[in-house]
């Protein structure tokens, strides 16, 4: 273990209340998507720390990047070799809830072939336009239902046209912990513009807890406790979306009137 003089430790930044850091060990992040997101997330990644256990001590992060079209049209197999032993799992791509049933059976499946204690998370880093891509909207809470999911002896179709038993040892639900990050560009996953916020929305998650992860550009700020939840946040999306609107209409309807 070793001081954190590798980061900046000043005060408001993501690493003021840690102590040390362990430069034997590396915790796996996933990063679904390739695209310019995708690939800046991953860059910002790299140079994030996991907070572990409760000695106030963070691990370096090792990162693979992945093509979400390639990925989610992969095996089953191949998803769960390439999920295994995973910290964490972000999803920078798209159409999130026509796969979340795969990625998170793959997940499941992952976690239980893990070594040691494992505490496999999701952060969905997709931000989908509530008109043009409004069946997007409902990814980060199809993808925790999914993997809350309690077993049943029919078949589920994956994605990739094979069928799936839920087995009997997928019965019980495990803790899940699925994040929604809002609020973030490119720039600031990237870590390359000083230190932004992102807004943190989750699932199975305490009042006020944020990601593990701490990257170096990016403040995690936890919604308000009333309105933190997954379904809050697709309502917001959706009625965001729904303010412009009518503002639009106001304008179209008043150039009508001249």
């Amino acid at each position: 273990m070793s001081d954190l003089k590798k980061i900046d430790t000043t005060e408001g930044t993501n690493y003021s209340n840690y102590s040390v850091v362990d430069d034997e060990n590396t915790k796996k992040i996933l990063v679904i998507g390739k695209g310019r997101f995708g690939s800046a997330c991953a860059q910002g990644l790299k140079d994030a720390y996991i907070e572990v256990g409760t000695d106030a001590s963070l691990v370096q992060s090792n990162v693979s990047l992945v093509s979400a079209t390639r990925f989610m049209s992969s095996d089953l197999s191949s998803m769960i070799e390439e999920i295994a032993d995973c910290e964490f799992v972000v999803y920078c791509g798209t159409q999130l809830p026509n796969h979340s049933s795969k990625l998170a059976r793959a997940m499941r499946e992952a976690k239980k072939m893990s070594e040691g204690e494992a505490t496999m998370e999701f952060i969905d880093f997709s931000n989908p336009d509530p008109v043009y891509e409004k069946h997007d909207v409902s990814g980060a809470i199809d993808m925790h239902l999914a993997l809350t999911k309690k077993g049943d002896s029919s078949s589920t179709v994956m994605g990739n046209g094979n069928e799936e038993n839920w087995s009997a040892s997928d019965s019980s639900v495990d803790d899940w912990k699925v994040w929604k990050i809002t609020e973030v560009g490119s720039l600031d996953v990237a870590g390359t513009e000083g230190t932004s916020r992102g807004i943190v929305y989750g699932a199975g998650v305490s009042d006020g807890e944020v990601p593990r992860v701490k990257m170096p550009g990016l403040h995690w700020v936890s919604a308000p406790s009333e309105k933190s939840d997954l379904f809050s946040e697709a309502h917001l999306r959706i009625m965001e979306r729904a303010e412009m609107d009518r503002w639009w209409d106001g304008n179209v309807m008043g150039l009508a009137v001249f």
